[in-house]
């Protein structure tokens, strides 16, 4: 479920990271998007950085960041994932203390992603920046993985005499997602 009921939730992480809030899960986390988000936001830590992926995040997010004091690092905002015809380009014109601007550009975009992939990405290469200098982050590293990326169970196509797609879109957010590409693939 993610936030503050999850398990995961012991762990007092270095960096926290909420990708796109939606409807999902309603009767542990609210019936609203800003009800959802307040529940998310229980992974917050006091004065770690808060990443957060959703180009419209409802203002519980932004009040459970100021309320910890956490660096709260806004897609849109602090960070941006865009699309380009060469594949995608990941800017983050402001990092946390000690960390200076980055800037990456044609990065690699797996066959089939669309933007909110692009955004969860982007969101994810923020976060794992915020790790250093913890742990060091090789670019080439990186787009090795996008090149090579598959995520089993989204948008996974798999031919055949009759070719079949596989997507285990479970919320509203993922089933947009889902009929974005459907409409857009052959």
């Amino acid at each position: 479920m993610g936030g503050r009921l999850d398990a995961t939730n012991i762990w007092s992480a270095d960096v926290s990271v909420i990708t796109a809030i939606d409807l999902d899960h309603e009767s542990w986390l609210g019936t609203t998007r800003r009800a959802i988000a307040r529940e998310k936001a229980g992974i917050f830590r006091y004065a770690r950085p808060a990443v957060i992926g959703d180009p419209k995040p409802p203002t519980s997010l932004n009040d459970r960041v100021r309320q910890l004091r956490c660096q709260g690092l806004f897609i849109g905002v602090e960070f941006s994932g865009e699309v380009t015809p060469q594949g995608w380009d990941w800017h983050m014109p402001v990092g946390r203390k000690g960390l200076s601007p980055r800037d990456i550009s044609d990065l690699p975009k797996p066959t089939g992603w669309l933007e909110a992939h692009v955004r969860n990405a982007a969101t994810a290469l923020t976060a794992l920046v915020q790790l250093e200098p913890i742990t060091t982050i090789s670019m080439k590293k990186v787009r090795q993985v996008l090149a090579q990326w598959s995520l089993p169970g989204r948008l996974q196509r798999v031919p055949g005499a009759v070719d079949q797609l596989f997507d285990v879109a479970h919320n509203p957010a993922a089933i947009r997602t889902l009929a974005q590409f459907l409409e857009k693939s052959p």
